[in-house]
């Protein structure tokens, strides 16, 4: 998560950062990172179809390709979201 974050924050302002994530025969366009332990990642994205699907997987396991890309859309680009679990307080 923190190699794809640190290429986030590189980026221009017109920049978006395109993460793809291959899976079970399945190509999807990341659009966020979950890291419910520090071994498993749950990958959320869009598939060719623009559905919903999500990728669980070890974390040692999952492979992203990851490049620069002209936003999309003109205004603001899209930007990966990276979710870590809140520490449980007693």
């Amino acid at each position: 998560m923190g190699e794809v974050a640190a290429m986030q924050k590189a980026l221009k302002d017109d920049q978006e950062l395109l993460v793809l994530c291959n899976a079970g025969g399945e190509q999807v366009r990341v659009l966020d990172i979950f890291a419910p332990s520090p071994k498993v990642l749950v990958v959320t994205g869009l598939n060719a179809e623009k559905a919903l699907t999500r990728v669980i997987s070890p974390a040692d396991a999952v492979q992203l390709v990851c490049r620069p890309v002209a936003a999309a859309v003109a205004g603001k680009p899209s930007r990966i979201r990276f979710i870590t679990p809140k520490p449980i307080t007693k």
